[in-house]
Formats: structure tokens, C-alpha cells, sequence
């Protein structure tokens, strides 16, 4: 709002120039140029302008802090929420960690602005699910894509909602305690929760469920692979819509359903 004031008085100043009405007056004793109102006004504007860029600054601090905090406090829920899942689908958590800030800001009200939360997992080596194509012959594509979309399902039913899924959220690694007979030999680990929410966040009803029609993030793995693969290997696996994914689809995303978003309880 200041920059626009700004450019506006400069514009009045340019055409009062134009019309030989300068915004100065010269004083009729001491001959020095005296601002006029306007003058002070546009120096009033500008200086407006430096604060608000300041407080946009310090503003932009703590949407990245609280944003930052958030991202934490969603994904440390996640795992522990997928306490069972962790070594088979998920990683294993070992502990939070706190990187602490500057000194002088330790034990002070101030000193949770300062500080950088973490995590210490399991590292999961391997290839992003993208690059399927690269490392497993093609006959393993169907049967590893259509077990991200098993997992996806797996993570949801424990009341887990991930806003982010998406194809990379999955890494495929050889899994040496299979045998050449067993119907999976690559495993597969999903990360990345820090964009969740929680089925305790929302009432009892079919809201939960309407949330999940429109996340989809069974097609978020299975429709985007189906593609990708087509352009870039013509073809390799097809996806089909599991029967939970089906219901959702009958019940949630018809034409004649009204769309508005159910609100989330507080707490």
C-alpha cells in the first residue's frame, strides 16, 4: 500500500513540474527553498516504505519459523503414528534432535525463535521411484509401483493424510531377504511427511473420507508413474483403481457432488 502512495505523489510532483507549479517555495526573507506539504508528505512515504519492508522482513523470519516448526511437529506425529510401520515401510526414528541458537539467546523467552529442530532416522539407500526404469527390468515395474500404491493405502488407514505424495516420496532398494521366487525383490520406503494431517483433527462423519477422495494420492503414485513410464518407455504398467479408491470415486468426485471443504475441528 506505501509503494503505491509513493508512485502516486510522485506523479502529482511530475505534473505540478510540467505545469510550472514547483512543489518548492522559496522563502521571501531568507531566499532557502522550503518544502512544501507535499515534499514532507512523499519524505513521510518513503521513510513508511523503508519500515514496512523492515516489518515485511522480520515478518517473513516468522512465517518461516512457525512454518518450520510445524513441519517438525507433522512429521515426528507421522511416525509415531506409524510406530508399526517404521523398518518395513517408513524409517526408523532414533531421536529428536535440537540444533541450539547464538548463546546469548539460550534460556531466554526468545530462544525457541533460535533454535532448529530435527530428526534422526534410518538412512535408506537406494533409487527414487521415478527411476524405476533405469535399475528393474520390467517385469518388476508392475509389481513395485502397485506396492507404493499398497503402502500409500497402508499410511492412510492409520489416519494419515500426506498433502505431498508424490512419486518421489518413494525409494526402491534391492531387498536381499527375499528369494528369486518371492513375488517382491526390490523393497520400497516412503518419506517425507511433513505436509500431514490427522484424522483426530476432524469430526466422526464422512468428512475424513471426502479428504481422501480429493487428496488421491493412490493416483498421485499410480497415474503418474502409468504416464511417465508411456512417455518415456512406451508403456509398462497400467494403472488400476484399487476398491477403496473405486468407493471414494463413486461417493466423493460425481459431477452432482457439491465440493465445499469440511472444516477441521479445533485442537
Amino acid at each position: 500500500m506505501a509503494l503505491c502512495i509513493v508512485k502516486y505523489l510522485y506523479q502529482i510532483n511530475r505534473n505540478d513540474e510540467a505545469s510550472g507549479k514547483n512543489s518548492t517555495k522559496t522563502h521571501g526573507t531568507t531566499g532557502e527553498q522550503q518544502p512544501s506539504n507535499l515534499d514532507a508528505a512523499v519524505e513521510d512515504a518513503g521513510e513508511s516504505e523503508n519500515e514496512e519492508e523492515e516489518w515485511d522482513y522480520l515478518g517473513d523470519e516468522l512465517d518461516l519459523c512457525f512454518f518450520k516448526q510445524f513441519r517438525y511437529e507433522s512429521e515426528t506425529e507421522a511416525y509415531e503414528t506409524m510406530k508399526d510401520l517404521q523398518g518395513i515401510h517408513v524409517p526408523r526414528i532414533f531421536a529428536r534432535t535440537k540444533i541450539l541458537g547464538l548463546t546469548y539467546t539460550q534460556d531466554q523467552p526468545i530462544s525457541r525463535y533460535f533454535e532448529h529442530p530435527g530428526i534422526l532416522m534410518e538412512y535408506i539407500e537406494g533409487f527414487p521411484l521415478p527411476e524405476i526404469a533405469e535399475h528393474a527390468p520390467r517385469k518388476e515395474w508392475k509389481p513395485i509401483i502397485d506396492k507404493a500404491i499398497e503402502i500409500v493405502n497402508n499410511i492412510m488407514s492409520h489416519g494419515i493424510l500426506n498433502d505431498d505424495t508424490n512419486v518421489r516420496c518413494f525409494i526402491v532398494q534391492p531387498d536381499l531377504a527375499n528369494t528369486l521366487d518371492s513375488e517382491y525383490k526390490f523393497k520400497l520406503t516412503m518419506i517425507d511427511f511433513g505436509h500431514t494431517r490427522f484424522r483426530r483433527q476432524y469430526h466422526p462423519g464422512e468428512d475424513w473420507r471426502w479428504w481422501q477422495a480429493q487428496d488421491d494420492e493412490e493416483g498421485a503414485i499410480g497415474v503418474v508413474m502409468s504416464m511417465q513410464l508411456e512417455r518415456e518407455q512406451g508403456g509398462g504398467y497400467t494403472y488400476e483403481r484399487t476398491t477403496y479408491r473405486e468407493a471414494l470415486q463413486r461417493d466423493y468426485m460425481r459431477g452432482e457432488w457439491p465440493k465445499e471443504r469440511p472444516i477441521p475441528r479445533d485442537g
